[in-house]
């Protein structure tokens, strides 16, 4: 078994490395470009899935997506006046330590009139991107809107448990993403 080559493990844990299935630390002995892309192969097959479009429930302009994981994100989906195809733009809400709101934060809603005030100068961008010709998809993300977990203290554990779990809670939110830009494509 190599020990820890740069010493930073305390011996414990380097024990608990080594005692892993797959250990994937390079060991400077094998090909390193054969290693790297075992490795790239390992962490890409390890993210959440996004390689198809979301499934979609349209309502007039009301939308329901599901992912791969099973997840499902509500939101909007307008689009513009006038014959098609439109251009589409993928709107993802901020965070603005506001967790309750979501999608309506961008959306000319009641919830968000005070945090379109503060971060949009009052517009919602929605209504503004639609207005300018584009067909405009938002939906909730992971912890927000509809799909809140409770605050900061529940997005620090949902982020706790997804990293426990081979994911990130930045990594779920990018595949989702990816997968609504591949529905709205």
């Amino acid at each position: 078994m190599a020990s820890d080559p740069i010493g930073v493990l305390p011996a414990f844990l380097d024990r608990r490395r080594h005692a892993l299935p797959g250990d994937l630390a390079w060991d400077g002995v094998e090909d390193f470009e054969q290693w790297a892309d075992v490795l790239r192969r390992r962490w890409l097959a390890g993210l959440p899935p996004c390689a198809d479009a979301a499934e979609a429930v349209v309502d007039g302009q009301d939308i329901t997506l599901r992912f791969a994981t099973g997840a499902e994100s509500s939101g909007r989906f307008v689009l513009p006046d006038g014959p098609g195809p439109h251009p589409a733009v993928l709107l993802c809400h901020d965070h603005g330590g506001q967790f309750d709101i979501g999608w309506r934060k961008l959306a000319d809603d009641l919830l968000s009139a005070d945090s379109r005030a503060r971060f949009y100068d009052g517009i919602a961008l929605i209504d503004a991107c639609r207005a300018a010709g584009f067909a405009v998809l938002c939906v909730d993300a992971l912890g927000w809107g509809g799909r809140q977990t409770g605050g900061y203290g529940g997005q620090q554990a949902l982020a706790a448990n997804a990293m426990g779990l081979g994911w990130s809670l930045a990594g779920i939110v990018a595949a989702e993403d990816v997968q609504a830009a591949r529905w709205l494509a």
